[in-house]
């Protein structure tokens, strides 16, 4: 699994269409833990760029950590220009958040049931 790293301002890559679970996107909140409170609540948001309206995101959270596992739900629309907003909230009041441009990959098609076989020759 590929690691990325989410900073402010620079986008965050999902992978190439299709994929599942090759890629783990982390969010660092220490600052908003120490700044606001350890006991906010996160969520996530995902918009791709043909989406009315953004879906919630899965994520995990440790040590001052959140982690999204990219998954095929992430990534099955080919997407230049998507959106993820990370919301820290305290008593159901948004506190803090943070809005990254993401995009996904085309692939170069579905993926084949056999691979085809090589013609390869020996060379004497």
């Amino acid at each position: 699994m590929t690691i990325c790293y989410a900073r402010p301002g620079e986008p965050i890559e999902l992978g190439h269409q299709g994929e599942s679970m090759a890629r783990r996107v982390v969010f660092d909140i220490r600052r908003w833990e120490q700044e606001y409170s350890p006991a906010g609540t996160v969520e996530l948001l995902h918009q791709r760029q043909n989406d009315s309206i953004p879906y919630p995101v899965a994520v995990t959270r440790e040590n001052g950590f959140i982690f999204w596992d990219v998954t095929n739900a992430d990534t099955d629309q080919i997407c230049r220009y998507g959106k993820a907003e990370l919301r820290y909230s305290i008593d159901d009041k948004l506190i803090k958040s943070d809005i990254y441009q993401t995009s996904v990959t085309a692939a170069l098609g579905p993926p084949s049931a056999k691979a085809p076989g090589l013609n390869v020759s020996k060379r004497r």
